[in-house]
């Protein structure tokens, strides 16, 4: 029963969600059967209450007390009780915006030919959009509907002029609309091509930039200047100001945007910090550090009040870099709560077993790590990379030989992608040549230092380089 489309839906339900919804399911507009909201009720209370009753037999023996099971007939009511909550959220997500609502209306009056009542639904239509906080690429997209409505209703009535001037009016707002959009998700294709190295086409989009070029009041638009910045910061790399002119858009209209289109903005600018620092800038180093800490205390990093455990890595790491250790140990004991519980544990004992091991308590870094327990190929290898530090640092030299050779063994398993093993392997390797190389011996020493600048992995190369350097 726990892996039916609907319990699995349900789950996700927040309180006021499910109280919604059981209005909705005992509305007799909506729904006209018992049996769904019986189901329901026992499928919320079982989930909060008591998993372990959440079966078939007991799902029916709560709905249809009394009466011999019927699979076929519980297939059935669960189906339509899948369907039913579907149809809830779709409609809660259309009523959740007040201007479509009063947008809505408008059309009505329209259709139903009632002047007086279209022109007061119609102003307050534009109060509503207008007096909201947004300026983002939605904004830009009902600014245009409402006047493409306005003048369909004004041609109808045969007005030209006022017909005419409406429709340039929607014309150039469709444009604005266009264009935001179009530099939004060009950002966002450009984002995933640096990762996964796919081909994408963009159509129009250097006519959009043109058009820009020449007619620079559209900037005066937040959503277009943000992702227009945006996009000649991923595209024109060595060029800071760009950078800057998007941290600058950022600050100032923040509050115009949604909480996921800020979220989604910062990782940009994060991202562009990572691969300058990953080019030698140290100086993005503090500049990633201010937009963590700045994406924490605002909330922007954050989803449904969650932090991911990959943010939540990354802040440590940049605060062990730039040995803002004091920070970095509190920021792990007060955000600890907001990580996902299934990765709650492991990320904490990880990135306090990290900073310790930077504080060079290796000792108590050790002790950390024996809290892990994970199936996860990356947080194993992150583990296990910590681990050889530590046996490194503490000279442990047979227990580091059969810690590297467990290591590598695990790496040849067939769940361990790819991608991850072959800077695995050649840590490994380097890692065996580290321990064996001759403190006398220049060339050798030289010839390391050359394999480890090829490695791709900056974390594995630094650590390597900063060892090759204590040799003296």
């Amino acid at each position: 029963m726990t892996q039916t489309q609907v319990v699995q839906l349900l789950t996700q339900l927040d309180t006021f969600d499910l109280q919604g919804l059981r209005k909705y399911l005992k509305s007799p507009f909506f729904n006209h059967r018992t049996d769904v909201v019986d189901l329901f009720e026992f499928i919320v209370f079982a989930l909060h209450k008591q998993p372990k009753i959440l079966t078939r037999e007991q799902a029916w023996e709560n709905t249809y007390p009394g009466t011999e099971f019927d699979d076929q007939q519980l297939r059935l009511v669960t189906s339509y009780l899948h369907r039913l909550v579907e149809d809830f959220l779709a409609q809660a997500q259309h009523q959740a915006s007040e201007y479509a609502r009063k947008l809505n209306r408008v059309k009505a009056y329209h259709e139903l030919n009632l002047d007086k009542p279209y022109q007061r639904s119609l102003k307050k239509a534009w109060t509503t959009l207008e007096t909201q906080p947004f300026r983002n690429d939605q904004y830009l997209k009902d600014r245009f509907e409402t006047l493409l409505e306005n003048y369909r209703y004004i041609s109808s009535r045969k007005r030209s002029q006022e017909a005419n001037t409406t429709l340039q009016k929607s014309i150039d707002a469709f444009d604005q609309y266009f264009i935001a959009t179009k530099l939004k998700h060009a950002c966002l294709v450009l984002s995933n091509q640096q990762i996964f190295k796919d081909d994408y086409h963009i159509h129009f989009l250097e006519e959009a930039i043109q058009h820009i070029a020449d007619h620079p009041k559209l900037l005066q638009q937040p959503a277009i200047s943000i992702y227009y910045y945006c996009f000649l910061t991923i595209t024109s790399q060595e060029d800071e100001r760009h950078f800057e002119q998007l941290r600058e858009q950022i600050d100032l209209h923040a509050h115009r945007f949604s909480a996921s289109e800020i979220r989604d903005l910062y990782l940009m600018l994060l991202n562009y910090c990572t691969r300058r620092m990953n080019k030698g800038s140290i100086k993005y180093a503090r500049m990633s550090f201010d937009l963590y800490r700045a994406g924490v205390e605002e909330r922007y990093l954050f989803e449904n009040n969650l932090l991911s455990a990959a943010s939540f890595s990354n802040i440590v790491f940049i605060a062990i870099t730039l040995k803002e250790f004091k920070w970095a140990f509190h920021f792990i004991q007060d955000f600890r709560q907001f990580l996902p519980a299934k990765d709650r544990n492991n990320t904490y004992f990880l990135t306090l077993a990290s900073l310790k091991y930077h504080q060079r308590d290796f000792d108590q870094a050790r002790d950390l790590l024996n809290n892990f327990h994970s199936k996860d190929p990356l947080f194993i290898l992150k583990v296990r990379t910590l681990q050889t530090r530590i046996y490194y640092e503490l000279n442990e030299v047979e227990l580091l030989e059969s810690h590297l050779s467990s290591m590598n063994t695990f790496l040849r398993r067939k769940e361990v992608a790819a991608h991850l093993k072959i800077p695995y392997q050649e840590f490994i390797k380097l890692t065996r040549k580290l321990v064996r190389l001759s403190r006398y011996d220049s060339k050798q020493k030289q010839s390391l230092r050359l394999e480890i600048d090829q490695m791709r992995v900056r974390s594995l190369k630094s650590w390597l380089l900063s060892q090759l350097d204590k040799i003296a």
